[in-house]
């Protein structure tokens, strides 16, 4: 019912249209830790997001309906659906333009401001940066050289504890990968597809709706359709700010024009943040800090109140990192000292 997830709208014109069936589910804070302790039994292990949150209600409201569900899984990647793609994108016009910079300047500035009205991020300066390059690149190269002095001298504080922190993060970590395109958009959107979202989203579902005995079935990652969609050049996939441009195009006249031409973008959304501000913060608080098991391990708890307070506060949104820790605490319990019972 939040303002923000609310996606009934939308769903009454594909009910309307198409004449078919519609089921509405509308999670709520009742027996929340109940059905999140549930969850992680189910999926074995701490999970990423609280969308899992809704989906598992989705799930639940379906067990009595149906056997199968087709979900659709994989449409964002092959297709470059999240916003956080339009970073690729404008790289991938930087690197397009190289053999006419003028244009593709144009092509760049023109398109800018569209994107940055749809994901509200600012990529000002990297805008800059990418004018800079295209148009100077021996003296942009150079500028990246010269020592960079930095003036703040706060530093921030980590939320590890110092010897967790010792142990594990002497090295940086992270993910060697080889590139598999030229370009930036579809070499992320390939790593998205086999590496990184998908691998993690396909276990979430899968965990979710067999919990429920459920078979979820992803049409969109058909091998079929995966490698037609992964030879397809990236301007049939985001354009300005139009996202999965070839999808919405193949279907007009079949579906509604408000739904092609739906520009806001939701998966599975959950107002995780109010709810900690509106009630439910109460009982977070009590696990992550009365008498923590695990966290007390690995974390600096000062930090980590200060974040859930200033979240409470509504001063940042810390709603993601809550329900990381808090999962990680929850499954300790189940899994490894066996106090919390199914």
């Amino acid at each position: 019912e939040d303002k923000d997830c609310d996606e009934s709208y939308y769903i009454n014109l594909i009910k309307d249209y198409c004449n078919c069936e519609s089921n509405f589910i509308y999670p709520h804070t009742d027996n929340f830790l109940e059905n999140l302790i549930k969850i992680i039994y189910y999926q074995d292990e701490p999970t990423l997001g609280p969308g899992l949150y809704s989906q598992w209600h989705v799930m639940q409201l379906a067990k009595n309906k149906v056997k199968v569900l087709l979900d659709g899984q994989g449409g964002d990647e092959l297709l470059g659906g999240y916003f956080y793609y339009f970073s690729a994108y404008l790289f991938t016009l930087l690197d397009s333009g190289k053999k006419n910079k003028l244009s593709y300047a144009l092509k760049i500035i023109k398109e800018y401001p569209q994107i940055k009205a749809l994901t509200k991020e600012d990529y000002n300066e990297g805008l800059i940066e990418m004018l800079r390059s295209l148009f100077f690149p021996r003296f942009f190269n150079n500028l990246l050289r010269m020592p960079k002095i930095n003036f703040k001298k706060n530093k921030k504080i980590s939320i590890y504890n110092p010897e967790f922190e010792n142990l594990f993060f002497k090295e940086p970590l992270a993910r060697k990968k080889e590139i598999k395109f030229k370009d930036k958009l579809n070499d992320l959107l390939y790593w998205s597809l086999t590496k990184t979202s998908i691998p993690a989203l396909l276990r979430y579902e899968d965990r979710n709706s067999m919990a429920f005995s459920i078979e979820a079935r992803t049409p969109f990652l058909d091998y079929r359709l995966v490698e037609f969609c992964l030879g397809l050049p990236y301007e049939l996939k985001i354009k300005a700010s139009t996202t999965k441009v070839i999808m919405r195009e193949s279907l007009r006249g079949i579906l509604p024009s408000e739904i092609i031409n739906r520009s806001d973008k939701k998966g599975y959304p959950t107002p995780f943040s109010r709810w900690l501000r509106k009630g439910l913060g109460k009982s977070v608080e009590e696990i992550l800090f009365s008498k923590p098991y695990f966290l007390a391990e690995i974390l600096n708890l000062k930090e980590l109140k200060s974040r859930f307070e200033k979240h409470l506060a509504g001063k940042n949104d810390y709603s993601w990192e809550i329900w990381r820790y808090l999962n990680l605490e929850l499954w300790y319990q189940m899994f490894i000292l066996r106090k919390i019972k199914l």
